[in-house]
């Protein structure tokens, strides 16, 4: 099962999981036989750039995962009782957010970072 923004996916029909780096062009070409009628839910490994370009790394988890699915349900999470009358508010505003976002994509636009983890305060 895995859940999606409001979409539930349950059995998945397939699942593709890479190891190594020998079996990434047959997975990669398995993902885009299935994208045209399927949906697919998994994740590619940061590791797997690496790898690629010539490093050598021992993993215990896939590079590459991802459950192959043909339909999916809407999902409504259950209300939790003990949180319904809490109200989070973000410590900076709209506008400030914005511009932080703004910010941290010409960074990554100029070449000085790849990666940002851009976290506030609730």
């Amino acid at each position: 099962m895995d859940i999606y923004k409001d979409n539930i996916f349950t059995n998945p029909f397939d699942t593709i999981c890479v190891f190594n780096t020998n079996d990434i062009k047959d997975a990669i070409l398995k993902l885009e036989s299935y994208s045209k009628d399927s949906y697919l839910i998994g994740y590619i490994r940061y590791d797997l750039k690496d790898m690629l370009l010539g490093g050598q790394f021992v993993l215990d988890k896939p590079l590459l995962y991802f459950n192959v699915y043909k339909t999916y349900k809407k999902y409504t999470p259950p209300k939790n009782p003990l949180i319904q009358d809490i109200k989070i508010t973000p410590s900076i505003s709209l506008n400030d957010y914005l511009n932080d976002i703004s910010l941290i994509k010409n960074e990554i636009a100029f070449g000085n970072t790849y990666e940002v983890n851009y976290a506030i305060n609730f």
